[in-house]
């Protein structure tokens, strides 16, 4: 029960407190040094304070005079000015405190070799820099039987930018670092729900491509997601040498991750606004590049989102169902660099 209750950021500040006491642990006479976090993929940056303050709290717990330094990163450079807002607003009660940020890529290196001593991120590793082949839903899901050479692109390019991001923060971290991750996946024998969701999405991009059809933009699009187990994160971390310490497949109600309400499409309505602030500016991109110009482009994108998505929630819902629970795989690395 507990585990159903608690969010994502929860299980991620859970993850966080107990790296920041093992770094602790190993360290002594902190109190003239300083404490470096840092975020990864931030967006709006309040998933960022629930995780870092509980953090904070640890820290100053021992060393209560100690510095603490948080880096935020997100390759939306828009999204910046609102994550700082928020982190200075949240964080306010505590003092010798400092916030930097940066807006790039986390597929390439982002901060100064061994500066950084807690790394965490969340819900942002499954989205690739592109979509390496096509997809028959808005996303790509990994199941086992997937065996085509679509599937193989998506894995071996999925595979080549974790390999990227874990060996970019195995270089940022200190030799006593620890970074952690969370990301969207499927069970490792997918369930019911897993089949489920993969097909919602299949129903999202036919509401992609009708919105499309009504601005003849002729666009066969999906997003560059791949959502997959936690077995292939885990082959792919040891793989770099890195150890996993702790790993959870963590499953709560989708409602809980969406929304607080009780309707699961309501959940998915407000699952959805969020989900436009992510990836409008790819399918924005993505339209593009078709040769469509900006005013078709953003036509199509304000139709999906505005008409033809909220139709396909309600008739999927009245159909096959929705997705019910949200599943995520979670992991601690100590990177042996």
């Amino acid at each position: 029960i507990q585990q159903m209750e608690k969010t994502m950021a929860g299980w991620v500040a859970e993850y966080a407190v107990c790296a920041a006491k093992e770094i602790l642990k190993n360290r002594f006479g902190l109190s003239n040094e300083t404490f470096t976090i840092a975020d990864v993929s931030c967006g709006d940056g309040v998933n960022t304070a629930l995780v870092i303050k509980p953090v904070i709290e640890t820290i100053r717990a021992v060393y209560p005079t100690i510095q603490i330094i948080i880096f935020i990163n997100d390759i939306e450079e828009v999204l910046i000015p609102f994550a700082m807002e928020t982190l200075n607003s949240m964080l306010s009660s505590y003092k010798d405190l400092y916030i930097y940020a940066s807006a790039k890529s986390f597929y390439s290196s982002i901060l100064p070799a061994h500066s950084v001593d807690l790394i965490f991120s969340m819900a942002s590793l499954h989205w690739l820099l592109f979509a390496p082949a096509s997809s028959d839903g808005l996303h790509f899901f990994s199941f086992p039987e997937e065996v085509s050479t679509e599937a193989k692109k998506w894995e071996e390019e999925a595979k080549l930018q974790l390999e990227t991001f874990i060996q970019a923060r195995s270089k940022e971290l200190t030799v006593d670092g620890l970074l952690i991750i969370s990301s969207p996946c499927i069970n490792d024998v997918p369930n019911e729900n897993d089949k489920t969701t993969r097909d919602n999405y299949k129903h999202y991009k036919e509401a992609l491509n009708a919105s499309a059809a009504k601005h003849h933009v002729d666009a066969n699009i999906c997003l560059p997601v791949y959502i997959t187990r936690p077995n292939y994160y885990s082959k792919i971390i040891t793989g770099k040498g890195c150890t996993i310490t702790r790993s959870d497949t963590v499953t709560i109600p989708f409602r809980v991750f969406a929304s607080y309400e009780s309707s699961e499409i309501s959940a998915q309505r407000n699952f959805s606004r969020g989900f436009e602030c992510a990836s409008a500016k790819y399918l924005q991109e993505l339209i593009l590049s078709h040769g469509v110009s900006m005013k078709d482009a953003q036509s199509v994108i304000r139709d999906f989102y505005d008409h033809e998505l909220p139709k396909s929630i309600e008739r999927t819902h009245k159909t096959c169902g929705l997705q019910k629970l949200f599943t995520f795989y979670v992991t601690g690395i100590k990177c042996n660099t």
